[in-house]
């Protein structure tokens, strides 16, 4: 039972960090909310059978945190590069229209 009382605290601690990740990401995309919506009813689930020290099935609550974390990365990777994206249009436009050396405005 002590083993079972560890891993879960271990999938608790683990959605919690995936929600606060989630809650970071859902500006960049929508499907963070509902990621975020989900982890918060694991970890509403996973603090009752720790509360009521019951037996829960740890496979299928590790299969889903892993889904959720490589969900998230997917999210996290795509914002990078729109975000690398838009940062190099801002200074490849911002360069192209500033007047050179000499130029007027």
């Amino acid at each position: 039972m002590t083993e079972t009382t560890s891993t879960l605290q271990q999938h608790l601690e683990k959605a919690y960090a995936l929600a606060y990740k989630a809650q970071k990401l859902i500006a960049a995309d929508r499907a963070a909310i509902r990621i975020h919506r989900e982890l918060k009813e694991v970890i509403e689930s996973l603090e009752f059978y720790l509360n009521n020290k019951m037996e829960y099935d740890e496979a299928e609550v590790g299969t889903k945190l892993r889904y959720y974390e490589k969900q998230l990365q997917l999210i996290e990777e795509k914002r990078d590069s729109t975000l690398l994206r838009s940062f190099r249009q801002i200074v490849n436009g911002k360069l192209g229209s500033l007047p050179q050396k000499g130029e007027e405005e």
